[in-house]
């Protein structure tokens, strides 16, 4: 016999009741066992009684060893029932029953093999895969019924579930997977290439439920999904059938096949929506209700003649079993990332969707320039010494212009390229396919090239927002955060890819470990799921730097618990307490407050505050020249090296984080926000409020200083300017001491110019760490962006020693209430806004933007310290242990 199905385990070699040959092919080696007919008349019934392990042979060479009985029900020995016993049929291994080789599932085969381990004396087992001979259709037809399992199940000593005996021991470790030979090895990942449909084998329906023809019969039992099989990796793969109507009701089969298998699928992309309504569909024969959203979905995918094999989240995973999701959740990026295609479903067409699409393919590889008359000219241009510019064809004029950038605004802002789920789906995606309505010709390159000049036509020509308002009254305002969704989820698939999801040479450099979980956190945080619990579950299989996090979904935890427990894992597995610095304690977050430490993110609202700990925005330049925005941006603490301590900084008992930390000061003063822009308010290529409030604030921080001899800061303007920028001062030298960078002909009134940072190269610590090289200096228009971005949601404020800093919007200077204070924490990168309680311990706010602190500047300068290893060392262990609740 050959079996060119059989399994491969990564936990042991083949039982030696068969052999593999060199070209693969696995012959048994004893005769392979018969059934015999069983006499119904009398009620025959088999038992295969499994034997223990024998003393001193290893696993290898102790295969699972059987005896067959076969007697009457009234006369069957006590006997263990064993239900969900049913494996991959096309992944096969061998037990021996009677001296002969028979062969089963793999799954049944590993149930076998570890549950005799439980035994002290051989036991007979009624497993009503293995009892009843399925190719004999006579007793099949007549004993593979719910009637006699339930009758079986009532008669046995005790009943065994095989698939949670299977997951149990497979969650532990207990238990390895098995795979077809030749993905044993491991697969290499194609992002583009030719798709052969293969369909599944294996169509599984639980006992009891009537399966009529599907394309004639209305369904009479409701669905009941069958047990996935977790030792062959299964997945399940809905077949859409065809129909010319496309009114037709919706019929789908649904087939189980291990993930690494040649059987091929494309994975759907889609948002749920919340609207709850359901369509009932056909399901293998069954009825099934779904989300309406989704029926209208499958009819527009629907073929009038073609099947289309698909892997459907909401209908592959059983949602109502929590446990089920539990395991399948993390296995969603590897069931994209095997997919053979993804549909991106981004919604129904609209009245300008296809405008819409259009000036994509316009945005494809523009060459854009606004000229004095500030229009944009699209396509080729040159340059000559003699003649300067010479502009490319406009084929976009006027009110036509404002036209097509409010139909694509209204594309890129759809709520489907906001869900959570989406970025992993688009990080793995193979032979991606983004669907509006019946159009199926855009490409993820495409979109995230229009998405970066549009930015950047915003940004040049502050005229347009308003141009576009002005063109779609459906539009209240333009706003770029949510044009920036479709950029993060390339941002995401540029690291899963390593820069090769494009054809276009790339010029990044993406760590191994990028992106991290708390990166991919702060970056995702404004993403939408339904269920909260999901902005950790969602982006599992985003993060590289998972290894030794000891963290486990579960849905059954409530959001506060599982974000705590997330939270000490994260700490623990880092030895460090960044993620303190993503708090955000405001009115939106009180109620998750009232049953969660306060050093817990509550990662289920959006950020009000520009976040410090970690980059959150994603720089507009080309994405084929972005490296990963991982990694810290400050260093209060010193940039303390946590091997030179042999205990450690910080530990958790229950919800108290008791950590090493000091009070260094207190906030004084909050600036209020400026007053109205003037009218007619001059304003260069940016955001004109960010440009507003910064010039505003940057002279009444100056003139504080002056007016109250507060000399903290050499030249307090030039603070300001920098701190705007997120930068210490060495960053934003004074022009005439960094001529380089300065451009006397179109920037005149410059007073101080940065420094930029290189995209390739280590950041010197006297350059930028926001504003990057461009064409050989930088873009002032970049510059802008980042003090937009730096700005969001914080203010400015002195502290009482004389130090200016950003804080969080939410916040209020109130001399009658508890002072705000300014600490530092080992293992934080960033400063800490603490009050104190009654009992003596803090909760944690916020975090603050401290001039001159940033980079552990105030451990030696205010503290006196020689290094931050020593400060920390001292503090350590003493009465002055903080602790946070």
């Amino acid at each position: 016999m050959e079996a060119s199905g059989a399994a491969t385990s990564t936990d042991s070699q083949r039982p030696r009741l068969w052999t593999t040959d060199g070209e693969g092919n696995s012959h048994l080696n004893y005769p392979q066992f018969e059934y015999t007919t069983l006499n119904q008349e009398i009620g025959e019934h088999r038992f295969f009684v499994l034997h223990p392990p024998v003393d001193g042979l290893d696993y290898d060479d102790d295969h699972v060893r059987c005896e067959l009985i076969t007697v009457p029900l009234s006369e069957a020995p006590s006997f263990i029932a064993i239900k969900n016993a049913r494996g991959y049929r096309l992944l096969i291994d061998v037990i021996e029953v009677d001296g002969k080789a028979l062969v089963i599932p793999a799954a049944i085969e590993r149930f076998l093999r570890h549950f005799r381990k439980l035994l002290d004396k051989p036991t007979p087992l009624w497993i009503r895969h293995l009892s009843l001979n399925q190719p004999d259709a006579e007793e099949r037809n007549k004993l593979w019924t719910r009637e006699l399992s339930d009758q079986m199940y009532a008669k046995a000593t005790e009943v065994v579930d095989m698939s949670e005996f299977n997951t149990t021991l497979f969650e532990k470790g207990d238990m390895k997977g098995v795979m077809e030979s030749e993905y044993s090895g491991g697969w290499s990942k194609k992002w583009y290439g030719a798709v052969e449909v293969v369909m599944p084998k294996v169509f599984p329906i639980r006992l009891g439920k009537v399966c009529m023809n599907p394309e004639v019969d209305p369904p009479v039992d409701d669905h009941d999904y069958v047990p996935l099989d977790i030792v062959a990796h299964e997945i399940r793969v809905v077949i859409l059938m065809p129909s010319p109507d496309p009114s037709a009701p919706l019929v789908l089969h649904m087939g189980h096949s291990p993930l690494y298998s040649g059987v091929t699928y494309a994975a759907l992309s889609y948002r749920w929506g919340t609207d709850e309504t359901t369509e009932e569909i056909n399901l293998n024969g069954l009825k099934k209700n779904v989300r309406k959203s989704l029926a209208d979905l499958l009819r527009s995918l629907r073929y009038p003649d073609i099947q289309q094999p698909l892997w459907i989240d909401a209908v592959s995973i059983n949602q109502d079993d929590v446990m089920e999701r539990n395991r399948q959740v993390p296995r969603m990026g590897d069931i994209y990332d095997f997919a053979k295609a993804v549909i991106c479903y981004t919604g129904l067409a609209t009245d300008d969707s296809d405008l819409a699409l259009e000036f994509i393919k316009k945005l494809r590889k523009p060459m854009m320039r606004l000229n004095k008359d500030r229009e944009w000219h699209f396509g080729e241009e040159s340059y000559d010494k003699e003649n300067g510019w010479t502009y490319g064809e406009n084929p976009i004029r006027g009110d036509l212009l404002a036209t097509m950038c409010a139909a694509l605004y209204k594309f890129l802002t759809r709520p489907y390229f906001g869900r959570l789920w989406v970025l992993q789906e688009w990080a793995w995606a193979t032979n991606p396919v983004i669907v509006v309505g019946g159009n199926h010709d855009t490409s993820f390159e495409d979109l995230d090239v229009a998405a970066y000049n549009f930015l950047d036509m915003i940004a040049s020509d502050p005229t347009l927002p308003g141009q576009i308002v002005s063109a779609d009254t459906s539009i209240s305002e333009v706003n770029v955060d949510l044009i920036a969704f479709p950029r993060k989820l390339s941002y995401f698939r540029h690291l899963a890819s390593r820069g090769s999801w494009r054809s276009e040479l790339n010029f990044a450099t993406v760590k191994e470990e990028a992106p991290g979980f708390l990166e991919t956190l702060i970056i995702a945080r404004d993403f939408q799921c339904v269920d909260p619990r999901d902005k950790i579950f969602g982006l599992w299989n985003l993060a590289r730097d998972k290894k030794g996090l000891d963290f486990k979904m579960d849905y059954t935890k409530s959001v506060q618990d599982t974000y705590a427990d997330f939270a000490r894992a994260w700490a623990a597995q880092h030895r460090e307490l960044d993620i303190l610095g993503a708090v955000e304690i405001t009115p939106a977050t009180q109620s998750f407050y009232e049953n969660a430490p306060s050093w817990c993110p509550d990662w289920s609202t959006p950020s009000t505050a520009s976040c410090l700990v970690r980059k959150e925005r994603i720089p507009n330049t080309m994405m084929f020249a972005l490296n990963d925005l991982d990694g810290k941006l400050y260093n209060a603490d010193g940039g303390v090296n946590r091997d030179s301590f042999d205990e450690p900084l910080f530990t958790f008992e229950d919800n108290v984080l008791h950590c090493t930390g000091v009070i260094l000061d207190q906030i004084k003063l909050i600036f209020e926000e400026p007053p109205e822009m003037p009218k007619h308010y001059r304003v260069p290529a940016c955001d004109p409020i960010s440009y507003y409030k910064f010039q505003t604030w940057t002279a009444e921080l100056a003139r504080y200083c002056t007016s109250n001899g507060i000399n903290t800061y050499n030249d307090p303007l030039q603070a300001a300017t920098a701190m705007f920028h997120g930068d210490s001062p060495s960053a934003w030298p004074l022009k005439q001491d960094n001529p380089d960078n300065a451009d006397d002909e179109r920037h005149p009134d410059e007073v101080y110019v940065c420094i930029p940072t290189s995209r390739q190269t280590a950041r010197d610590p006297n350059s930028s760490r926001h504003v990057m090289w461009y064409g050989g200096s930088y873009d002032r228009t970049s510059a802008w962006d980042v003090v937009k971005g730096v700005l969001r949601g914080r203010r400015p404020f002195m502290s009482e020693n004389g130090y200016m800093g950003l804080c969080p919007s939410y916040i209020t200077a109130d001399s009658s209430e508890l002072p705000w204070n300014l600490a530092i924490v080992a293992g934080c990168s960033v400063p800490l806004l603490l009050r104190e309680r009654e009992d003596g311990s803090y909760q944690l706010c916020g975090s603050c933007f401290v001039q001159g602190w940033m980079d552990g500047e105030a451990l030696l300068e205010m503290m006196g310290a020689e290094s931050a290893e020593e400060f920390w060392d001292a503090l350590r262990g003493g009465d002055d242990v903080m602790r946070i609740y």
